[in-house]
């Protein structure tokens, strides 16, 4: 099925100057962005069509899963945090609500598929109050997308955003994307949704090395043009623990 979504457009001046974005209020003195996005192809395939395909979190990095659980929430406590301590994960889980996924959907790249660091664009995302820096990829025909066509609110796509300890050591972040369906009815209905997000700490399964595919990146020394119109609050420090205060896990 052809699909479509935008990818980030590099050229020469990318070269001296670090991509940005704009996200505060119109009407701003500067550019918003001084980047373009082009819509592309994706190389996607429907993750029903594929039944002897079952990607997983420890081997894809996402995974397709059947959840009908309203609720599930508990709190423990632990002796001992520090072996919890070695390796963090951040993933991230979507569902539609209210119906099923028709327009706009929501596809996952595997990044089993040759996605190299050379894909991956920082460009800092920038308002009056703060600059956080995101990652945006550019297109490259290699890449391997999936999706679940209608995908209901009973099922959810659990992804991979940050592992310290990836596995099998393969580029650990799954780029994500929503994209217009063009097999979706006239008129079907809105697709709302909803993400959640988890940092998990267990023991590492496994000694590192070295840094790992994706980390730490180089100290980038391009120019911040938004620096010259925008100056954002320094972050406020974070106060140290006292003796007193217990971890919490839930």
């Amino acid at each position: 099925m052809a699909a479509v979504t935008a990818f980030f457009v590099r050229t020469d001046l990318h070269k001296t100057a670090k991509p940005y974005s704009w996200d505060g209020p119109d009407g701003q003195s500067f550019p918003k962005s001084n980047f373009t996005m082009n819509d592309m192809e994706l190389n996607l395939t429907d993750i029903r069509t594929l039944p002897d395909f079952k990607p997983t979190i420890e081997e894809n990095g996402f995974c397709f899963l059947e959840n009908k659980s309203k609720e599930l929430s508990k709190m423990t406590g632990a002796d001992d945090c520090k072996p919890y301590l070695e390796e963090m994960a951040h993933f991230f889980i979507w569902r539609p609500m209210f119906n099923h996924a028709e327009d706009i959907p929501f596809a996952v790249c595997d990044p089993k598929t040759n996605i190299d660091l050379a894909d991956v664009v920082s460009v800092d995302r920038v308002t009056h109050e703060a600059a956080k820096e995101v990652a945006y990829f550019s297109w490259n025909p290699a890449h391997r997308w999936y999706w679940m066509s209608n995908q209901t609110p009973d099922e959810i796509v659990i992804m991979t955003q940050y592992d310290t300890h990836p596995p099998g050591g393969f580029f650990n972040i799954v780029p994500h994307a929503a994209f217009r369906n063009g097999a979706a009815r006239p008129g079907c209905p809105t697709r709302y949704s909803v993400e959640v997000r988890f940092i998990v700490l267990e023991p590492a399964p496994y000694q590192k090395d070295g840094p790992g595919p994706n980390g730490p990146f180089p100290e980038d020394g391009r120019l911040q043009p938004w620096k010259d119109w925008v100056t954002p609050p320094e972050p406020e420090p974070v106060p140290a623990p006292t003796a007193d205060t217990r971890p919490m896990y839930f």
